[in-house]
C-alpha cells in the first residue's frame, strides 16, 4: 500500500513493535500500512463517525488484517482503556484546536501512553501548548510539503518541558533552531502575505483598521526577527 508523504513521514515516527491507536483513521491506510510494512504488532483504529468506521473496516478485511487491527467507534480517546496496552497514539488530519482538546481532555487514557504521534492542520501553536499542559515534551518536528500545502508533525514523549519564547510556540523551537529551510521559506512566506494586508490597511483611516495594522506591523517584525 502506497501512502501518501504527509502520511508516511507519520508511519516514519512509529517504534517498531509499537502498539498504536490511531485517532480519526478515516480509511485506515495509516493503520494498513503500519501492520503490512511489520512496523506496528497491533492497532486500534479509532473513529467518531460510523461511515468512515466502516469503510475502514472493509479495507482492513480485504487485506486479511482483522485480527491485528481492530476498530472502534469513539469520539476522541474517550473509547481506549488502559488494558490495550497501546503505547503510541497517533492524531492526523484535524484541526488544531480539536488536536488539543483530544490530548488535554483525554489525560486519563494517556496514562500508559509513551508517544504521541501529532500533525494538526492548524493552529499549530495552540497544539504545542496543549502537549506541555499534558505532560509530554516535543522530541522532535517535522515541517513537510506535500500537494503544495505546509504540514507540521510533532513527535512527543513523556515529559515536562516549557518554552521560554512565544515564537517558538508559534513556529516550532526545534525547527527554529536548525533553521529548517522549508520553516523558512514558510514564514518568509507570511511575511510577505502580512506585508500586502499592511499596504492595504495603511490606506484605511478607521480605528479597527489602525489597530489590526499595528497588530500586523509587530508580526512581521517578530517573524522577520526569528528568521534573523
Amino acid at each position: 500500500m502506497e501512502l501518501s508523504k504527509r502520511l508516511l513521514e507519520i508511519a516514519r515516527y512509529v517504534k517498531k513493535g509499537a502498539n498504536v491507536a490511531d485517532i480519526g483513521t478515516d480509511h485506515a491506510y495509516l493503520p494498513i500500512y503500519l501492520v503490512l510494512n511489520k512496523i506496528a504488532k497491533h492497532v486500534i483504529a479509532m473513529d467518531i463517525n460510523k461511515g468512515p468506521l466502516e469503510s475502514a473496516t472493509q479495507n482492513i478485511k480485504s487485506h486479511q488484517l482483522d485480527g491485528i487491527i481492530e476498530t472502534r467507534l469513539s469520539d476522541g480517546l474517550n473509547k481506549l482503556k488502559n488494558e490495550d496496552a497501546i503505547n503510541t497514539v497517533i492524531i492526523a488530519g484535524m484541526g488544531g484546536h480539536l488536536v488539543k482538546n483530544i490530548i488535554t481532555e483525554g489525560i486519563d487514557q494517556l496514562t500508559n501512553i509513551q508517544q504521541l504521534i501529532l500533525q494538526p492542520q492548524s493552529d499549530y501553536d495552540v497544539v504545542r501548548r496543549g502537549i506541555h499542559v499534558s505532560g509530554y515534551k516535543i522530541v522532535d518536528e517535522k515541517i513537510l510539503e506535500d500537494a503544495n500545502k505546509v504540514y507540521f508533525i510533532f513527535l512527543c514523549e513523556k515529559g515536562y518541558e516549557s518554552y521560554e519564547q512565544d515564537i517558538y510556540y508559534k513556529y516550532g523551537k526545534i525547527l527554529l533552531q536548525k533553521k529548517d529551510p522549508l520553516l523558512l521559506s514558510y514564514m518568509n512566506r507570511l511575511v510577505n502575505q502580512k506585508k500586502k494586508v499592511i499596504k492595504h490597511l495603511e490606506a484605511q483611516s478607521s480605528d479597527e483598521s489602525k489597530l489590526r495594522l499595528k497588530e500586523l506591523q509587530m508580526e512581521t517584525k517578530e517573524l522577520e526577527e526569528a528568521m534573523e
